[in-house]
């Protein structure tokens, strides 16, 4: 996996083999009042691709479990992915879950 730290976005691509994902989560300081924007960046944007609603879904997911388990909230502003990677839609709860995993890491290394 690559990971990318531009706090407060962060970026996860995952390549294996054949399968290939691409994560990119904005995090907000403070609770937000309206849903996450989700961007597809994909120049393609393929028919029969990735479905915004459900990576949207599987983000929150993770990123809810992930705020539970570390005890910290996680606030998410916007969510971009390519809708041309592959499937299961699944998979983006797992990388949410890492992107978390890291900044807790980064962040008790700061402090």
């Amino acid at each position: 996996m690559q990971f990318v730290d531009e706090y407060p976005v962060l970026k996860l691509a995952r390549i294996t083999g054949p399968h290939h994902n691409f994560l990119s989560i904005r995090f907000s300081e403070k609770e937000l009042t309206e849903s996450p924007v989700i961007e597809d960046i994909d120049p393609q944007k393929k028919e029969k691709g990735l479905i915004k609603e459900e990576v949207l879904e599987q983000v929150m997911f993770g990123v809810a479990l992930m705020s539970s388990e570390m005890n910290q909230k996680y606030y998410v502003e916007k969510v971009e992915f390519l809708s041309g990677d592959t499937q299961p839609v699944s998979i983006y709860k797992y990388l949410a879950t890492e992107i978390v995993r890291r900044v807790k890491r980064a962040k008790s290394i700061k402090d």
